[in-house]
């Protein structure tokens, strides 16, 4: 599952050609998650500011500091993520129009990494868990687990924006580390034979659209 999961989400791809936000990553999401579950928000504010040094889109993940310490849960919030996310895939070009860009001006005329599979493939991820959620068969344990589906959707909310502005793509995966984490997660809301059959369904899922993308990573000397 966990090569599966690699491959289908591209970080071979990722991680090898985006080296300096790698780094940015491995500081704020791996070693900046404990100092959240911590509530050290100094810490964790100037871990960011040194991710910053290396990559500037560090920044974004600031606000979760404060996602994961709201400890009331609202089940609207799937409901907010799918429509953003619908929204931005029919209508970015048009709202990007009249939002400031800033550090990402110089990225104003890209049309976008056109990957509406994976953005689609993301969506329904999010779906899935917000019906499990609300019909309480997803396990959930402790604010841990709301941590890892709130850092889903807010994932899937920053890819989604990809669509009409390929920048975005890199804000996207500073949260889909918490993806990877939910997919256990939705296998263990089912048991006997269903758990097999949603394995399967995944397994399938994931391979084909692995297969789709055809990615090469080649060496040129």
């Amino acid at each position: 599952m966990s090569y599966v999961i690699f491959q289908s989400f591209l970080f071979h791809f990722f991680l090898l050609t985006g080296i300096r936000q790698t780094i940015a990553v491995s500081l704020v999401v791996f070693w900046g998650y404990d100092l959240i579950l911590d509530k050290k928000p100094v810490k964790f504010l100037l871990l960011c500011l040194v991710a910053m040094t290396f990559h500037s889109t560090a920044i974004i993940m600031l606000p979760f500091y404060f996602v994961c310490n709201y400890k009331k849960d609202y089940l609207g919030k799937y409901i907010i993520a799918i429509g953003a996310s619908v929204v931005f895939m029919l209508f970015g070009s048009r709202i990007f129009q009249y939002i400031p860009l800033g550090m990402f001006s110089n990225y104003a005329t890209s049309q976008g990494i056109g990957s509406y599979t994976f953005i689609l493939l993301m969506l329904l991820i999010v779906i899935a868990t917000g019906l499990l959620d609300k019909s309480h068969y997803l396990k959930i344990r402790d604010q841990r687990d709301r941590n890892i589906i709130n850092g889903t959707i807010i994932s899937e909310v920053l890819i989604s924006t990809s669509a009409v502005l390929d920048v975005l793509f890199r804000l996207g995966y500073y949260y889909i580390f918490f993806m990877l984490c939910l997919l256990p997660m939705l296998l263990k809301s089912f048991e006997g034979k269903s758990a097999k059959i949603v394995k399967c369904i995944l397994y399938g899922v994931l391979l084909i659209y692995a297969y789709k993308l055809n990615l090469q990573y080649k060496f040129c000397f």
